[in-house]
């Protein structure tokens, strides 16, 4: 169908009319290759990007998870009680920069624990996270030593950088208004199970 639309209009017989659709067979062939060979280089390089991703998860598997637990004083019954979250444990630079990135949702008895290597200054943002959150830092103790409260979704380019005021080595993030609720302050105490 594709040679009679281009066919040489002369008569079949004619030397130039053969010799024209030829040359013309022989153009729709490399054409023909070319958009296969194109063809297999997408095909090939999303193949590549889908390989390094399920390698990337089995070598890095799951995030691992232990229980944050704080003790938090209950005025209903007047005594202090033990209040714990699961926690995804973010200890590689990978792990740290995604953080809570991308999540749609993160339930009130979730979070997710940073563990740094070194004992400094560390700074978060919230580009791509859904939902506002508090953020703690803690010294090597596992003692509070900083805190953002409420810090709030970023979907543009310009978020603002949030800075704890002190070192540390660790940082939870955790649902907005966690914080308050169990009435956590600078210099409460973290314990992980």
């Amino acid at each position: 169908m594709v040679l009679q639309r281009i066919a040489n209009p002369r008569p079949s017989g004619h030397p130039s009319s053969i010799l024209g659709v030829g040359v013309r067979i022989i153009i729709m062939k490399e054409n023909t290759k070319r958009g296969l060979g194109v063809i297999a280089c997408i095909v090939l390089i999303i193949g590549i990007f889908y390989l390094f991703s399920f390698l990337n998860y089995v070598f890095s598997g799951p995030l691992e998870k232990k229980t944050a637990c704080f003790e938090s004083f209950n005025p209903a019954t007047n005594s202090t009680e033990n209040v714990c979250l699961t926690v995804e444990v973010a200890d590689t630079e990978r792990r740290r920069a995604t953080g809570l990135m991308f999540r749609k949702v993160l339930n009130d008895s979730e979070g997710m624990l940073f563990v740094f290597q070194e004992n400094r200054n560390h700074n978060f943002w919230m580009k791509n996270t859904n939902f506002p959150l508090d953020i703690l830092w803690f010294d090597e103790e596992m003692q509070i030593v900083s805190m953002e409260k409420n810090a709030q979704p970023c979907l543009t380019n310009n978020c603002t950088v949030i800075l704890s005021e002190v070192n540390s080595v660790y940082a939870l993030e955790v649902n907005a208004g966690f914080a308050d609720r169990i009435g956590l302050e600078i210099g409460k105490k973290m314990s992980l199970k």
